[in-house]
């Protein structure tokens, strides 16, 4: 183990608790994983206002556990 937390697929429905990251290029270009499958549903991050911002192009969002944000 190098130090980094192990990489899961985040859900494109609704985050995982503790820390999520998301690439904005992956978010814009295949929508997390979605790809145009179902254009009219809006994504958490374009929901959620991030946490943090890492470098230009990775989003960070935390969510303690239980408390993962209804989407609006």
């Amino acid at each position: 183990m190098d130090g980094f937390l192990p990489i899961r697929e985040t859900n494109p429905q609704m985050p995982s608790p503790g820390w999520d990251a998301v690439s904005l290029t992956v978010l814009k270009t295949a929508r997390l994983g979605l790809d145009d499958q179902y254009p009219e549903l809006r994504l958490w991050p374009d929901l959620i206002q991030p946490t943090e911002r890492v470098g230009k192009s990775t989003l960070l969002y935390y969510f303690p556990p239980g408390s993962i944000p209804a989407p609006q």
